[in-house]
């Protein structure tokens, strides 16, 4: 195979129209969406907002378990585990994102929007059990998509949070990805981007 740089993809944020990152109730069970790279958002789901330069991180963990024979010697490798996470920052100090961080629950209205002060909110930090959601990360290169699916997946980690002048207050969440009915945790689909009769 010919090597090809358009095959060399970035991780650019999909964000036309919407957020690049979705989060809705769990896909559970789970079927493929029709058109996972659909520029409008499904039903259920809402819009993330702005994600921070870092962009999402995924990381793997497969561990194993050696199995040994009488003399000592490794005859196999077993996985003994598999998991993911995702991690990102929320850019947006919005009741979304920190629902999406500090659980829906968690946050309770004070008052509504008048002509002389916006909507008053309160946020509640505790040890509470974050809830389940399905979350949908949507990136480009040119015409190339890029999506990452986790239908059931919670934040189980909270970064620092830095309340300064010079930057935005970020949000970063981790997130850890279980198996669907399926065993799967996560999913990633790509749209190389390569028109039929485009000459490319």
């Amino acid at each position: 195979m010919a090597t090809d740089a358009k095959r060399v993809l970035t991780g650019a944020p999909d964000q036309l129209t919407t957020g690049a990152i979705w989060s809705g109730p769990p896909m559970l069970p789970f079927t493929d969406p029709t058109d996972p790279f659909v520029a409008t958002l499904p039903q259920n789901f809402k819009d993330g907002g702005y994600v921070g330069e870092d962009g999402i991180t995924l990381a793997l963990n497969r561990s194993t378990a050696d199995i040994k024979d009488w003399n000592g010697d490794i005859v196999r490798k077993i996985i003994e585990e598999f998991s993911g996470t995702l991690t990102y920052q929320h850019l947006e100090f919005s009741e979304f994102a920190l629902g999406e961080t500090f659980g829906t629950a968690n946050i309770s209205q004070l008052k509504a929007a008048t002509t002389s002060a916006g909507k008053q909110s309160k946020i509640k930090l505790n040890a509470d059990e974050l809830p389940r959601r399905a979350r949908w990360f949507r990136m480009k290169d040119g015409n190339a998509r890029v999506v990452i699916l986790a239908p059931n997946s919670q934040v189980t980690e909270i970064g620092d949070i830095s309340f300064v002048k010079t930057d935005a207050i970020r949000l970063e969440n981790t997130v850890s990805c279980y198996p669907d009915n399926h065993g799967n945790s996560l999913y990633i689909y790509l749209d190389d981007g390569v028109y039929t009769g485009s000459g490319a």
